[in-house]
């Protein structure tokens, strides 16, 4: 038992020699310039989630659905009505999974959803879902 653990720890420790790197100066310098592109991507990410949260702020999307004449909706409205409604009325594509609803949306009227862009970014949106008149 005891030989077999070693062997174990062994073949841990190989795998861990193979994944570290020798903290030369050239090395730690390239961690840093690596570091330091990896901040400004988030900035820039950050920012681009702030102006898309500005410019859908208070935005009101309307998606036409078809609905019994009680204003039922025959099927809830998807992630990916919402996307392609946003997209049609701001020009932003946002993926489905950045789209939160508490609760399915089944029925005509106003709704509020939660656009999640980022861990330090989130907004709400109104949602008008009216009657499909086709």
């Amino acid at each position: 038992m005891l030989l077999m653990l070693q062997k174990d720890m062994q073949e841990i420790i190989s795998c861990l020699k193979k994944l570290a790197i020798v903290a030369t100066a050239n090395n730690l310098e390239f961690a840093q310039k690596l570091q330091e592109k990896r901040q400004e991507q988030a900035q820039i990410n950050f920012e681009l989630a702030e102006s898309i949260k500005t410019a859908l702020a208070d935005a009101h999307i309307v998606i036409s659905q078809t609905s019994t004449d009680e204003g039922t909706l025959y099927a809830a409205i998807s992630n990916e009505q919402i996307t392609k409604a946003v997209e049609t009325f701001s020009g932003f594509k946002l993926e489905e999974d950045q789209i939160n609803i508490e609760n399915q949306v089944k029925e005509i009227g106003l709704h509020t959803v939660k656009v999640v862009l980022g861990p330090e970014t989130s907004f709400d949106i109104t949602l008008e879902i009216v009657p499909d008149t086709k």
